[in-house]
C-alpha cells in the first residue's frame, strides 16, 4: 500500500541514518554543505551542542540568536550571530529571503 501512495521509511538504529534512507527513497538528495540555524530555548541550549559540532564537523556554516550562539562559542562551536524577527535588521528572515548572503 504504502508504495502505490509513493510514501517511503527508513529503518535504522540511528534517527539521522533512517531519516537519511526515507529521503533517498523519496528521491530527496540531503545537502552535503550549507548553512544552519539554531535557536533555542534555555532548557535545550545544552543540548544542541553536540548537534552543532556535527554540523560543523561536516562543513556546515552555524548561524543563531544571541542566547543560543553565546552558548555554542562557549562550548567551542564557531557560530555566526543573527538577530531574531523584532530585535533588528538583518534579521533570520532577511538572511533567509536573501540566501544568507552578507551576513558573515
Amino acid at each position: 500500500e504504502m508504495k502505490s501512495t509513493g510514501e517511503v521509511i527508513g529503518f535504522d538504529s540511528n534517527l539521522g541514518s533512517a531519516y537519511a534512507k526515507a529521503a533517498m527513497g523519496a528521491g530527496t538528495t540531503l545537502p552535503i554543505k550549507g548553512n544552519v540555524f539554531m535557536s533555542v530555548n534555555e532548557s535545550d541550549k545544552m543540548k544542541i551542542i553536540p548537534i552543532a559540532r556535527d554540523f560543523q564537523e561536516f562543513g556546515f556554516n552555524i548561524y543563531a540568536t544571541s542566547g543560543t550562539a553565546e552558548v555554542l562559542k562557549e562550548n567551542g562551536v564557531k557560530t555566526k550571530d543573527i538577530y531574531k524577527v523584532g530585535e533588528g535588521r538583518p534579521n533570520v528572515v532577511d538572511a533567509i529571503k536573501n540566501k544568507l548572503e552578507n551576513y558573515s
